[in-house]
């Protein structure tokens, strides 16, 4: 399934291009109840509850007498909710006679924020504007989603303005003219994207009959021919109760909230079902290659295998597998495309099963034109090798630690948790699928591994998809939980070091932060960039590690870490779950303290960041930015370009980013966050003991915040 993150499972975004479906696991009811309901009901009869499901994780599924669907998760850690509609039996694939026209994301636009006969849409945004809400809109193949995040205290007018919204839209002239126009200009965009180009060409080749071959913002020659009248009479057919899910999400009462949806939808009765019918993808029997030029400096490519739906279990070893591929920093193909060698800028392995079409696996990478032979080659050897060697039981483990870890962190927000329980009721009638999913995979065998492999990694069966560079185009041969939480404790230590800590119970992660001054108060215009490639030094190695031991530690504790270069700061960043966090810690300090330098390493890095630098010329936003930093003062703060130029990265040597990294590491220039379920007391403790006997440089000097901020010109 294609995951939230790169690869692997997700009811969700993304990458939003595939959604998922499969057998209903219908364990864990506590009831069902029928109490009355009738299809033909007068007018003004507010739809009556007719089956009422209660689930783990405080969530509850209930069907009202009009065939609406309202799903509620109460969540009291904070007062806020989100409130959301997904309309079902929209998106590209379900269009109907007007296929290719986009028409579902025309009518999103038009429906988010338009005017109904209640509110006129400057209204409607004054109104969500006051309670302080959020809110936005979606399409993606198989259903449009709409949303308003809003304090827990306004959820009552939320569900009145999203109800409203479902029902009652009135479809001005005006606003259709100026949201289609906006459509058109995305559209537009998209085909000088790359990234929009690659999926399309990809949807294209992989599906020759199937509508999942279609782009969900359709073609602009059909879209021309768009009217507000058939937007009309697609509302008017697919936006009824029985094709739509009202899910609320966050500080609230369940029967209080079911009471409230029922009595927005008085009257509106339960219509005939939608019934799209989608023509079937036949089997691949022949290798498929499309190439493509387009303006850029580097070949962006995908290599996909046609694979399973969502129903099929051999999903759980595809996604397994997905994860060995690229999932972490010492996956396979990050291991030799990145961290031997800097071949490539981007792998991602995904295995996508949606429910509605056979799903795909494949690997998506961006190299430079002279690698790509090589790059190539390299990710076919990986993918074989699935089909002849057993995975290693730590390898194993090791990707399986992932996905529970993935199920964890995706119900940090209720955002996601509401996200979550849409989509996977939406494709598999099961609002708690990713749970059963996280646990399923845990049964994954190295032996289903190699047979699916063998059973679908097959050469009649690739397709490749390539975007190169103008004229040079590739040859290829062919439960109750009681949350504790405190309140932020600031204390500064000994050396100057400060500590922020804080306890959420919530979830079991622990979530450290250490910001650093440093970025361009301490660069200059000779040596900008020198931050940049001080970040992508520290988990390169250090006194007592490798920077493959690194990668092996940090994946085997599934640590999310990140070095980030900031304009004004130098970011390290971990969340972790919190057994592993003491563990995970001790090696993020070493990573920051004794950084070893590694000469081979540094030349990584820095031919990295100097394909990096070179990339911007493939966006117009990033040259316009660099040209705007240009014309800047040189004693102005915004004058450097945080990731250098080609010119400063070049002369850059070891000795230059030991000599910043001395500079930077100054206790009382420094602040260490921790976050998350861990006692404060102990986080205190494990500071200071890692970080406690840092001292100041010598004649360290205060970093002055003291900038020429005056343009004058």
């Amino acid at each position: 399934m294609l995951k939230r993150h790169h690869q692997g499972h997700s009811l969700k975004k993304a990458i939003s291009f595939w959604l998922f479906g499969c057998t209903v696991f219908w364990g864990s009811i506590a009831m069902a109840t029928s109490v009355g309901g009738q299809e033909g009901a007068p007018q003004d009869t507010v739809p009556t509850v007719v089956k009422r499901l209660e689930w783990p994780e405080s969530v509850t599924l209930v069907e009202l007498s009009n065939g609406l669907t309202v799903i509620v998760q109460e969540n009291h850690t904070a007062p806020v909710a989100t409130v959301r509609c997904y309309v079902k039996n929209t998106g590209s694939i379900y269009e109907g006679e007007y296929l290719g026209a986009g028409l579902s994301h025309v009518l999103e636009h038009v429906v988010s924020g338009g005017t109904t006969t209640k509110r006129t849409e400057r209204e409607i945004a004054a109104l969500i504007d006051r309670f302080g809400g959020k809110t936005n809109a979606y399409t993606t193949t198989n259903f449009t989603c709409y949303y308003i995040d809003c304090p827990a205290k306004n959820v009552s007018e939320t569900i009145e303005l999203l109800a409203d919204a479902m029902q009652r839209v009135k479809f001005e002239p005006s606003e259709f003219e100026r949201e289609l126009k906006v459509v058109k200009q995305e559209l537009a965009d998209g085909e000088v994207n790359r990234s929009r180009v690659l999926w399309k060409l990809l949807n294209q080749t992989l599906y020759i009959q199937h509508p999942a071959r279609h782009p969900v913002i359709g073609y602009l020659d059909v879209l021309n021919r768009t009217s507000n009248e058939a937007i009309i009479r697609f509302y008017q057919s697919r936006y009824v109760p029985n094709n739509q899910v009202f899910v609320v999400a966050g500080d609230v009462n369940t029967d209080e909230i079911v009471a409230q949806i029922a009595k927005q939808y008085r009257g509106n009765a339960r219509v005939a079902e939608t019934y799209q019918p989608l023509q079937e993808e036949p089997p691949q029997l022949t290798p498929r290659r499309v190439v493509r030029e387009m303006e850029g400096d580097v070949i962006d490519f995908v290599v996909a295998w046609p694979t399973v739906k969502l129903s099929d279990p051999e999903l759980y070893p595809l996604d397994v597998a997905a994860d060995l591929l690229s999932r972490g920093e010492s996956s396979r193909l990050v291991r030799r495309l990145q961290r031997e060698q800097p071949l490539a800028l981007r792998v991602d392995a995904v295995s996508a099963t949606p429910e509605y079409v056979r799903g795909w696996f494949g690997v998506i990478v961006s190299c430079p034109p002279n690698r790509f032979e090589q790059v190539r080659n390299i990710v076919l050897e990986e993918v074989s090798r699935l089909a002849e060697e057993l995975v290693p039981e730590g390898e194993l483990n090791r990707a399986k630690k992932k996905k529970i870890s993935d199920w964890v962190f995706e119900r940090e927000s209720i955002q996601a948790s509401a996200e979550s329980l849409a989509r996977s009721f939406i494709s598999t009638g099961d609002p708690l699928f990713d749970k059963r999913y996280t646990e399923r995979i845990q049964a994954v065998t190295a032996e289903q591994i190699r047979d699916v492999a063998r059973k679908y990694f097959v050469s009649d069966c690739l397709n490749e998809v390539i975007i190169a560079p103008l004229g040079q185009a590739p040859r290829v041969a062919g439960s109750i939980q009681t949350i504790e939480e405190s309140p932020a404790r600031l204390v500064q230590l000994p050396n100057g070091l400060r500590v922020v800590v804080k306890r959420q119970s919530r979830l079991p992660i622990v979530s450290m932060q250490i910001a650093i001054l440093g970025g361009n108060l301490v660069d200059t215009p000779e040596v900008a960039g020198r931050t940049s490639l001080l970040a992508g030094m520290l988990d390169k190695g250090t006194e007592r590690l490798t920077a493959d031991q690194i990668a092996e530690l940090f994946d085997d504790l599934d640590a999310r870490v990140s070095f980030t270069p900031g304009r004004n700061t130098l970011l390290v960043g971990m969340s972790i779950l919190k057994d592993s966090f003491p563990q995970a810690a001790e090696v993020l300090a070493d990573c920051l303290l004794r950084p070893s330098f590694p000469g081979e390493e540094f030349v990584k890095v820095k031919s990295l960041a100097l394909d990096a630098i070179a990339q911007r010329t493939t966006s117009p936003e990033a040259e316009a930015q660099e040209l705007f930093a240009d014309l800047l003062p040189s004693d102005c703060p915004y004058h450097i370009v945080t990731g250098g130029k080609k010119e400063t990265v070049e002369r850059m040597t070891v000795d230059d980013i030991k000599s910043l990294h001395a500079r930077l590491l100054n206790p009382q220039q420094m602040v260490v966050g921790v976050f998350g379920d861990y006692e404060p007391d102990k986080a205190l403790d494990l500071v200071n003991r890692l970080f406690g006997d840092l001292q100041p440089p010598a004649n360290a000097a205060k970093i002055s915040f003291d900038r020429n901020n005056k343009i004058d010109r």
